[in-house]
């Protein structure tokens, strides 16, 4: 919220809600009413909240937000930088922040559908056919399965130095299946259960509950906002001001994407002192007391991390029977042409009497 080189007080922008109509200058306005609020993905795992208006939003990326809908999925990498540990994708379901895998990069969000009808796939065409009757969540899925694991980034870093990306692709169907199933299964995990739910063992928006638990409630008290964390191994205990979860693994603790610890950075941006860059006097505005959300979310968060952990052996081992199995070559697939590489695109629409159409 501050003026940069594409958004300044007097210049207007289309709604990036409603593409068809335009938003006056901010100058020109009065008192302003309520504005629309929706939640995004700020960092992996991470879900913060955002006023979702053009004229304030630097960059807003408006193919994304287009192509948006309430079963798109997004999987981000870093294709700028060399991949650490961790995993190599992770996944939301909300509008990701330019920076969401691990605070750095850009340009690095792939969504599975390139409008917000998902009629259009991000999925070379042809591709589909190779898997028999596989869906582009399957694809989806098990692509998920074999890069968002540290095994793929620790076996192939040498590769990785060079950016490069690389999925095996397995002719063995029915294990292409199995890895497909297990793939959703992590996305509905990692988008805390707003995507691939099913009415079995899936429940939409909730994901399964883990052993931590809030221990010592977090003071609400306005004066006792905490500015402080710590990990305490022996206990697994970590304390939040004068709270406190538990237990909590050293492995979720430690988690990392790429060198970005999502425990650790979900409590830094909520603390009193909010970590990361300031760029105007409106940084330093923070809740005036911890929430019964904050305390929930983390709670979500510390559940997720420690189910990922507790899969990874059963992904490992259908990684290695992936790398173990008849691989496609790259000249067996699919070509894929210039056009895919660009992305979603936007409509063209016109100005009348009434309005953009």
């Amino acid at each position: 919220m501050k003026e940069s080189g594409d958004r300044t007080i007097n210049q207007k922008h289309f709604d990036i809600l409603n593409f068809q109509k335009e938003l006056p200058a901010i100058e020109t306005l009065g008192k302003v009413g309520p504005q629309t609020i929706v939640s995004y993905s700020y960092r992996s795992f991470d879900r913060q909240y955002l006023l979702a208006d053009n004229r304030l939003i630097s960059r807003p990326r408006p193919q994304v937000w287009f192509a948006h809908s309430e079963i798109q999925v997004y999987l981000t990498c870093s294709l700028s930088e060399p991949l650490g540990n961790g995993p190599a994708l992770t996944a939301c379901s909300q509008i990701p922040d330019r920076h969401h895998f691990s605070n750095r990069g850009g340009k690095d969000i792939m969504p599975l559908y390139l409008d917000n009808k998902a009629g259009n796939t991000n999925i070379a065409s042809g591709f589909l056919g190779l898997m028999g009757d596989a869906t582009p969540e399957d694809i989806a899925g098990y692509v998920y399965c074999l890069l968002a694991q540290p095994e793929y980034t620790r076996k192939f870093a040498d590769e990785l130095v060079n950016r490069e990306v690389r999925v095996p692709i397995t002719k063995n169907t029915k294990l292409f299946s199995q890895a497909a199933e297990f793939g959703k299964e992590l996305i509905w995990l990692h988008t805390y259960g707003e995507r691939f739910h099913n009415a079995k063992d899936r429940p939409k928006g909730n994901p399964p509950k883990g052993e931590a638990k809030c221990v010592k409630a977090v003071s609400d008290a306005e004066d006792k906002y905490p500015n402080e964390f710590s990990y305490n191994e022996a206990t697994k205990t970590i304390t939040v001001g004068d709270g406190a979860f538990a237990p909590v693994t050293k492995e979720v603790w430690e988690f990392e994407v790429s060198g970005f610890k999502p425990v650790q950075s979900w409590l830094g941006y909520r603390m009193r002192d909010r970590k990361g860059k300031k760029s105007s006097p409106l940084d330093d505005i923070h809740p005036s007391s911890w929430t019964y959300e904050f305390t929930r979310e983390f709670l979500e968060l510390l559940w997720v991390l420690q189910k990922t952990i507790d899969g990874y052996p059963a992904q490992k081992d259908l990684f290695e029977r992936v790398l173990a199995s008849d691989l496609y070559t790259a000249g067996e697939l699919p070509p894929v042409s210039d056009e895919a590489r660009e992305g979603p695109k936007l409509p063209k629409f016109k100005k009348n009497e009434t309005g953009w159409c």
